[in-house]
């Protein structure tokens, strides 16, 4: 977690900031590493070969909310270089995954969390929420993902 100070007329406070990558587990994160670094890094032949074991990885990671995994990712550069890498793939993975990111995300209680944390989301990835917002409103989640892969 992040702490802010705050200092103002009537003497300070100490808020705490939500940063989305705070639950993510050790295993989490080694199963995002791997996972991305497959699909951005492999090739098909090797995606094929070891698509059981990539589905594990996946399996394991469907918990994390939506918002924490993009974070996390953007957070990692050798990861959102992966991230980049995989979107480029428009016939073997990128479907695949923006389909079950959609999937997720369109879920009632879901949407409705994302619309609720989409202002401390963009804050902690640097982007503004007005560039979000319209992605969300129209649940184009496509659009939204290569938004945000788009950035410097």
């Amino acid at each position: 977690m992040r702490n802010i100070l705050l200092i103002g007329i009537f003497g300070f406070s100490l808020l705490t900031a939500r940063d989305f990558t705070d639950n993510i587990t050790k295993r989490q994160a080694y199963c995002f590493d791997t996972l991305f670094y497959s699909l951005g890094e492999k090739g098909l032949p090797a995606l094929i070969w070891n698509q059981s074991k990539l589905t594990s990885l996946g399996d394991e990671v469907k918990p994390v909310p939506p918002l924490e995994s993009l974070c996390y990712i953007l957070k990692h550069p050798k990861l959102l270089k992966c991230m980049r890498k995989a979107q480029k793939r428009t016939i073997t993975v990128w479907p695949r995954f923006i389909g079950d990111f959609s999937k997720k995300c369109n879920q009632k209680e879901v949407y409705e969390t994302i619309k609720s944390d989409l202002a401390l989301f963009a804050e902690d990835v640097n982007v503004s929420v007005c560039q979000l917002q319209p992605y969300v409103d129209a649940k184009d989640w496509d659009g939204f993902v290569k938004h945000l892969l788009r950035r410097p």
